[in-house]
């Protein structure tokens, strides 16, 4: 309740915490939710397309054909739109990856936005905590957006604070309530 009383420093800390909670779960859910209660995810919905390592693969390692396998597994027409979503761990098993003398990664793109790690292929990479660990199904992902729908509540973030529920601890609830659907 103090922090309330210094509502110049909560006016700036919980508005920024509550969006990055927000984005965090609806990112989640976008990705793996169940549908139940929560978006169908993009891998819980059977639109998943899963591209095999290698025979024979070392754990901790992309190779060029499982990179090309994934562009060839694209939908005609995708690849302009088309996005990587990575792993953190992942990230430095690009660098040294080549088509002949060509880099496929080039770590910095000069120009384009929305892409600070760079591009694989040409198409823009994001690194994201909520892609699966190395190694795993999940870890590299080649999407096109266009493909998941999402909608969402017309009227935006409905917030609410109560002093009663933790009147006992001198405490203030605060409440966000974000409502998003969708499926791919």
């Amino acid at each position: 309740d103090e922090l309330v009383a210094d509502t110049n420093a909560l006016d700036g800390y919980l508005p920024g915490k509550v969006a990055d909670s927000i984005r965090w779960k609806t990112n989640e859910a976008i990705l793996f939710g169940t549908g139940n209660g929560q978006p169908l995810g993009a891998f819980s919905g059977g639109a998943a397309v899963v591209v095999a390592k290698d025979a024979g693969q070392a754990a901790n390692t992309l190779s060029l054909s499982n990179i090309t396998n994934m562009v060839a597994r694209l939908l005609p027409g995708c690849f302009p739109r088309s996005q990587w979503l990575i792993t953190p761990d992942a990230l430095p098993s690009l660098f040294g990856l080549t088509l002949g003398n060509y880099p496929i990664y080039l770590p910095v793109n000069q120009g384009a936005q929305g892409s600070p790690y760079g591009t694989l292929m040409g198409r823009p990479i994001m690194v994201s905590q909520h892609a699966a660990a190395f190694s795993s199904q999940g870890d590299l992902t080649l999407l096109d957006p266009k493909y998941y729908r999402t909608i969402t509540k017309a009227g935006g973030i409905q917030t609410a604070t109560s002093l009663h529920l933790y009147f006992d601890a001198d405490a203030t609830a605060f409440r966000a309530t974000f409502r998003v659907d969708g499926q791919p």
